[in-house]
């Protein structure tokens, strides 16, 4: 039987980025909306970005709806919890939930359920949203986690090709003018964002656990992209919905060289489009070649993960650069125009009092140079599916008082992040919570003193 009705909620997220919210779509749950209308459905989307309450998410809610799509992240744990509820008190017959936070944690989380009504997306959505629209058996549908019989179960991944995927298709429920009130408040224009890489070459190897110590993200084996046109037509169609500045959200801009070198092509073939992009990229692939490339192409800014001002933690984090190649990465970028913020993260496995201290010595000394004016801060928060929450997990059955203190948060996938946050701390590092944060409020003064807005999480 078919399931025609489908509507996909963004959870309302409790945690105000520096009062962004409801900025930034939700543009994995918009193609799985539109991969829902592909397969024939009636598709509706709400971003809960744009309702404080859960009640007022509800009320959206078209009447008719027989899958629910929800989309959470570690902020929208406890709205997702009382959306799931409202869902199940108004008799839909299924309910679909994915996203980042979910995919390390699926079967704990339909195994607290125990409702095979409830189904969590473990990779790509869009496979899994059409299977369901098109009455298949959950067993014969990709990516997903369901309770069966007493037991999880899971079906095998399947990966989207990004050729394939449509950035242009309209969806019910989604209005880019609705985020253009948003950015017009926090950054003064109409800012649209995009999507056209999945992937880190960081992620490529076999160890679950390789790369950036604090990355959840999932390892797919491979870098998919769109094609050099379908990015240019996709920036073209939205400076024509009233763009002027682009967030591409990208894992990193760089990871696909053939991207950007095509995607200059592009520009030069069919036309600039006077857009500035602000893209993520990693030091060791901000190359004069590739700066070039970006330059011509409107980058305007390139948000980047330095993440600690000392080398030895930044090597045991899986960035192992020098400090010398984080001077020289922004140079490059100045001279070109381009801005060149830096990332950090404050409690690092293996962090001391010491090597936060270089931290924030490594800030002010690029904002005394000149080479970067806007510093991005935040503690270490050991997600599921990271090495610290992974080390965390190993080290408690060793010590009765901290697992009594933390146990329960790392075996369960509603827990509380702020808990998590304290418990890298107090197992990975040798700094305390009131240290970390005398950390983070002198890069906000810095940021201050430069003359920008502090961007402190």
């Amino acid at each position: 039987m078919t399931l025609e009705n489908v509507t996909i909620i963004n959870a309302p997220d409790r945690l105000d980025h520096e009062g962004e919210n409801g900025a930034s779509p939700p543009l994995g749950c918009v193609r799985v909306a539109y991969a829902a209308k592909s397969a024939g459905a009636n598709e509706y989307f709400i971003d809960g970005q744009h309702y404080p309450t859960v009640r007022e998410v509800m009320s959206k809610l078209p009447e008719k709806t027989q899958i629910a799509g929800i989309s959470y992240n570690m902020g929208s744990i406890d709205q997702t919890v009382a959306l799931i509820k409202g869902i199940f008190d108004s008799g839909i017959e299924k309910i679909l939930v994915g996203g980042q936070a979910v995919i390390p944690t699926a079967e704990n989380f339909v195994k607290s359920f125990a409702d095979s009504r409830i189904i969590a997306c473990s990779g790509d959505g869009e496979p899994a949203i059409q299977g369901l629209v098109l009455g298949k058996s959950l067993e014969d549908i990709p990516n997903l986690v369901y309770f069966e019989d007493g037991q999880v179960r899971r079906t095998p991944a399947e990966l989207t090709d990004y050729e394939d995927l449509n950035f242009e298709g309209q969806v019910n429920g989604f209005d880019w003018q609705s985020y253009f009130e948003y950015t017009q408040r926090f950054f003064g224009h109409n800012r649209a964002s995009a999507y056209f890489t999945d992937g880190c070459p960081n992620r490529m190897g076999e160890d679950e656990l390789s790369g950036c110590s604090f990355c959840t993200r999932r390892r797919t084996g491979s870098i998919r992209s769109v094609t050099p046109e379908q990015a240019y037509n996709h920036l073209k169609f939205l400076k024509e919905q009233g763009a002027e500045q682009i967030n591409i959200n990208d894992d990193t801009f760089f990871a696909s060289p053939g991207l950007l070198k095509g995607l200059a092509e592009q520009f030069e073939k069919k036309g600039e489009l006077g857009l500035g992009l602000h893209v993520y990229a990693r030091v060791s692939e901000l190359t004069p070649q590739r700066l070039d490339l970006a330059q011509r192409i409107g980058v305007k800014s390139a948000l980047v993960g330095i993440e600690s001002g000392n080398s030895h933690i930044r090597k045991a984090n899986g960035k192992p650069i020098s400090d010398e190649r984080i001077l020289e990465a922004g140079r490059l970028c100045k001279e070109r125009g381009i801005s060149y913020d830096g990332a950090f993260i404050i409690g690092m496995i293996g962090e001391t009092p010491q090597t936060a201290k270089d931290t924030v010595s490594l800030i002010r000394k690029l904002a005394q140079e000149g080479i970067s004016q806007n510093s991005y801060a935040d503690r270490f928060i050991p997600l599921p599916g990271c090495l610290g929450y992974h080390l965390i997990q190993q080290k408690l059955p060793s010590n009765p008082v901290l697992k009594q203190k933390y146990g329960n948060q790392f075996t369960r996938w509603d827990y509380d992040w702020s808990v998590l946050a304290d418990a890298q701390l107090e197992l990975n590092t040798s700094i305390t919570r009131e240290q970390a944060f005398n950390n983070l409020e002198e890069i906000r003064k810095i940021n201050e003193a430069s003359g920008v807005k502090p961007i402190i999480a």
